[in-house]
């Protein structure tokens, strides 16, 4: 399968231009929404696509609603005026995640859109304007049965938080769905599985590295490309202090201002060939144990894993000359 790697700077302009020549469905699924800067233009011409029979779905974490506020009342008012607007025209909308005292339990945190055969996924940008540059992407293909199977299972895996899934694609690539129990992740069981075999990593995040994995990564040569506490965004800082005090320092190569919101595992095994792991899951043990819907691509293409391993270390990181973990 063709993958196209669509960073955070292009992203949006893709996506509206997508949406725009749209002729039977879309869906568009994320943690969090609102009716931002570049999300306001898309909105609209999913709202306009639903006028003409076709389609539509909006699904979003009720996170999304903590993130409106914590703009003033004016973003929750732009965000609740314009969902009410999408279903009166059509759309369904359906707001998600388990409501619970710790405010980061339950979440809903895959993103996908689906855009007739076009999928968007199995990256870290959420259907939502931010206004401040991040490290992020998405994957982008064209392929009418990954599209037909996101489309057909979605509604079913949104509302299911017990099994995890995994759809083989090809020969090559495998979605992981985590369903979303607490102390379960087919996702990051698959990371420590691919640590344990790589011969040499590149691990970037925008969380540092805890748990069983951060244990396995150390034993091996590992590159690491993730936040500091000066590019973190809030909650995040605490983490990785907290992380850092846990499981000890490590040689991060990031030393940049923008923050890090992606997320993938790039493992090269001794017979050269690499593997990989990318998606929504931050490869943190702290969201497993919390109980956190995910979605990933585990892929031994690789085209693709040159592609992700390109982008941590030179796109992101800087580093020049780099070598594939």
């Amino acid at each position: 399968m063709n993958y196209e790697l669509v960073d955070s700077a292009h992203y949006f302009q893709r996506f509206h231009n997508d949406v725009e020549a749209a002729q039977d469905r879309v869906h568009i699924e994320g943690m969090t929404v609102n009716d931002g800067l570049e999300m306001a233009p898309i909105l609209e011409s999913l709202g306009e696509k639903a006028l003409r029979s076709m389609q539509t779905r909006v699904v979003y974490d009720n996170f999304s609603w903590i993130m409106a506020y914590g703009e003033g009342i004016n973003g929750a008012n732009a965000l609740r005026s314009r969902l009410h607007v999408l279903e009166g025209k059509g759309t369904d909308v359906t707001g998600t995640g388990v409501l619970r005292p710790n405010i980061f339990s339950g979440r809903h945190h895959p993103k996908v859109t689906i855009i007739d055969d076009i999928v968007y996924g199995f990256g870290g940008i959420n259907p939502q304007s931010l206004n401040v540059p991040t490290h992020d992407y998405m994957l982008r293909a064209e392929n009418s049965a990954l599209a037909d199977w996101l489309w057909d299972t979605s509604m079913e895996r949104i509302s299911n938080r017990k099994t995890d899934t995994h759809h083989v694609l090809n020969d090559t690539d495998e979605i992981i769905i985590d369903g979303g129990e607490k102390g379960s992740s087919s996702i990051y069981v698959a990371a420590c599985q691919l640590a344990k075999a790589a011969d040499s990593l590149i691990y970037l995040s925008k969380l540092s590295p805890s748990g069983e994995l951060a244990a396995l990564l150390r034993k091996k040569k590992t590159t690491y490309i993730t936040n500091t506490v000066r590019s973190a965004w809030s909650f995040d800082k605490l983490v990785i202090v907290l992380n850092t005090m846990t499981n000890g320092a490590y040689d991060n190569k990031y030393d940049g201002e923008d923050c890090i919101h992606a997320k993938c595992l790039i493992g090269k095994h001794p017979d050269g060939t690499l593997e990989a792991i990318t998606g929504s899951h931050n490869f943190s043990e702290l969201g497993v144990k919390f109980g956190t819907q995910e979605m990933a691509l585990h892929t031994r293409d690789q085209a693709l894993c040159r592609k992700l391993a390109a982008y941590a270390t030179t796109t992101v990181a800087g580093i020049k000359n780099p070598s594939e973990g």
